[in-house]
C-alpha cells in the first residue's frame, strides 16, 4: 500500500522537477486527492483480501461457486485455481482435476494455462512441466533453469544460465 501511495505522490510531483513551476497552491488539491485515494484503497483492501473467485457461463449463470483465492481462465478444459495457498487445476464441472499442490502456475511470458497438453508449475523442487494428469514430464534442469514459457508448436522458451 505504501508503495502505491509513494508512486502516486511521485507522479504528482514529477512535473515540478521537469522545469514547470508549481506553487504550493497548485499542489494542494492534488495532495488532497492523493490522500483521499489512499484512504479509499486502505478501506477496500480487507474486502479484496476476503474476495473469492468463481466462474459464470456466457449467459451470466453461476456455474462454479466463488470459493477460490485466485483463478485463471480455462484453457484446454482446465483452469488454474488457488486453494489454501496452493495452486491446482479445475475442470469445467468444478471438480479438481489436478489437486492444489503447486506454489505457482505461471511463467515469465504470460499468465500460465495449459497449452499443447502441458503447463508450467512451481513445485517444492523447482520449476517443472506437468501433463493434464498432473504428472511431472519435465523437471528443472538444475540451478539457473528457473522459468519456462508455454509450449507453442512443440517448443517452450526457458530462462537458464548463459
Amino acid at each position: 500500500m505504501k508503495k502505491v501511495v509513494l508512486f502516486l505522490l511521485l507522479l504528482l510531483l514529477l512535473p515540478a522537477w521537469g522545469g514547470r513551476a508549481q506553487t504550493p497552491v497548485d499542489q494542494k488539491p492534488a495532495l488532497e486527492a492523493l490522500k483521499e485515494l489512499a484512504t479509499e484503497l486502505e478501506t477496500d483492501l480487507p474486502h479484496l483480501r476476503q474476495a473469492r473467485h468463481g466462474f459464470i457461463d456466457r449467459r451470466g449463470k453461476l456455474v462454479i461457486p466463488a470459493r477460490f483465492e485466485d483463478a485463471q481462465g480455462f484453457a484446454e478444459g482446465l483452469a488454474g485455481v488457488k486453494l489454501d495457498g496452493k495452486w491446482g487445476y479445475l475442470d469445467k464441472t468444478g471438480a479438481m482435476a489436478i489437486p492444489a499442490q503447486f506454489a505457482r502456475i505461471e511463467d515469465f511470458a504470460e499468465v500460465h494455462r495449459f497449452r499443447e497438453g502441458l503447463a508450467v508449475v512451481e513445485t517444492a523442487r523447482g520449476t517443472a512441466v506437468i501433463n493434464r494428469q498432473g504428472r511431472v514430464v519435465i523437471k528443472s534442469r538444475g540451478p539457473g533453469f528457473s522459468r519456462f514459457s508455454s509450449f507453442f508448436e512443440g517448443r517452450a522458451v526457458f530462462l537458464g544460465p548463459g
